[in-house]
């Protein structure tokens, strides 16, 4: 099969390349997809420069396809649309073919785009899990009045302010971003301020936010400014664990009596699925996206650029878009010829 794939650990542009690899073997109660979609995220281009054997290397951890050979045709026949996410241990959605944990993939139903779902599994799922977290998840009446969330441009930002606007529909939302404002308010925030938020909102004591989803490198005056502005007895989910998240001073922890959480949405491979399967996460966005209440939030660059795969590495290309790390929502690569795959 084709791969945009690594033969040594570097910088994108000089290391991926379409090349004929082996289709990957798993065990055979894993599904056999041919990719339409590859979900893309910074972590892709970050694990080219980590990697130290076992080239040529295919990143990519989340996508969409459809199912070639499945081990349970009652649940995923031959021919379904499926999206899905990867085990980041294993090879990846920059092919042809992937093959796919049953426990982390769902259907796609017939008005949801490829496209679409291929921007579910990763960032979807992660906004889903830190929203749960937060108290945030569900409808019912909820402590949380005010959000705010550290990063509400990108592909995990997006999808929880869209979520937690659709789920609570009262609630203030206050994203952080310098650059994309209006995108944020488009996705349902209240309000959009600059990451620099600490003149911005209340501090103090008694703070002036209820949860926080961050998902910005918690630097010390990061953590100084959201220990400044949460309420006591608030909530805090980190969600990008740098260098960093080994030395927080979370003193104000103990004072405000708050909790704090950690995401990653790969937890669920290095556990064994024994707390969450992304197959159920996936299946309740898609089907809150089937009523029509959440829209996928796909960046509007892709209507501007060419997103097949086959150009991804090209000046101007959509790897590079990635790589300058000022996307607003979920970028996307198309890498099969599926009718649906682009609309």
């Amino acid at each position: 099969m084709l791969a945009l794939a690594a033969t040594e650990a570097g910088e994108f542009r000089q290391t991926l390349s379409l090349q004929t690899v082996d289709i990957p073997i798993d065990p055979p109660d894993f599904l056999l997809v041919q990719v339409a979609c590859s979900d893309l995220n910074p972590v892709d281009l970050q694990k080219l420069h980590t990697r130290t054997s076992n080239f040529p290397f295919v990143s990519g951890f989340a996508g969409s396809g459809i199912v070639q050979e499945t081990p349970d045709e009652a649940a995923f026949p031959v021919g379904a649309s499926i999206c899905f996410l990867l085990d980041p241990t294993k090879s990846g959605s920059y092919a042809q073919y992937c093959r796919v944990d049953r426990r982390a993939a769902a259907l796609v139903p017939p008005q949801i785009t490829l496209q679409e779902a291929a921007s579910i599994p990763l960032a979807g799922c992660t906004a889903y899990e830190s929203l749960q977290k937060l108290g945030l998840l569900t409808e019912s009446t909820t402590s949380v009045q005010t959000l705010l969330i550290v990063g509400g441009a990108g592909g995990v930002g997006s999808w929880a302010t869209r979520m937690a606007r659709a789920l609570h529909p009262n609630s203030e939302i206050i994203c952080t971003s310098d650059t994309s404002r209006d995108w944020c308010r488009t996705n349902g925030a209240s309000r959009c301020i600059p990451h620099d938020f600490l003149q911005e909102l209340p501090g103090g004591p008694q703070g002036s936010v209820d949860a926080i989803l961050c998902l910005a490198e918690p630097t010390p005056s990061l953590m100084h400014s959201m220990s400044e502005v949460i309420r006591p007895y608030g909530r805090i989910c980190l969600v990008v664990a740098g260098p960093s998240i080994r030395s927080l001073n979370l003193d104000f922890v103990f004072f405000k009596s708050v909790t704090v959480y950690t995401e990653t949405v790969f937890s669920c491979f290095r556990t064994h699925f024994s707390h969450s399967q992304p197959s159920q996460m996936m299946a309740q966005i898609l089907n809150w996206m089937s009523s029509g209440r959440i829209r996928a939030p796909l960046s509007p660059c892709l209507d501007e650029m060419n997103m097949h795969w086959t150009k991804a590495t090209m000046p101007n290309g959509i790897l590079e878009k990635l790589h300058s790390g000022h996307v607003q929502g979920k970028l996307v690569m198309r890498v099969g010829d599926f009718s649906d795959a682009g609309n």
